[in-house]
């Protein structure tokens, strides 16, 4: 399997960590994780630079989950 990983920033509480996707990210894609320091999320779109690609995950990486941010107007 491909893990990609990526430097997060929480936009909370500015803790950084390292997520990992279960998959390869995409351009377009948008995608969610959980700071472990605050447990709140932080979303992530528009990643222009697709991360490390790795065939393990780190040990002390958080799961990126893929998401569709709606917009309502």
């Amino acid at each position: 399997m491909t893990y990609s990983v990526i430097k997060v920033s929480c936009e909370s509480c500015s803790e950084s960590y390292q997520g990992v996707l279960n998959d390869i990210f995409q351009v377009n894609g948008e995608y969610a994780t959980t700071c472990p320091k605050c447990n709140k999320q932080t979303f992530i779109k528009n990643i222009l630079n697709g991360g490390i690609l790795t065939d393990e995950p780190p040990l002390d990486a958080v799961s990126i989950m893929t998401v569709k941010i709606l917009k309502i107007t």
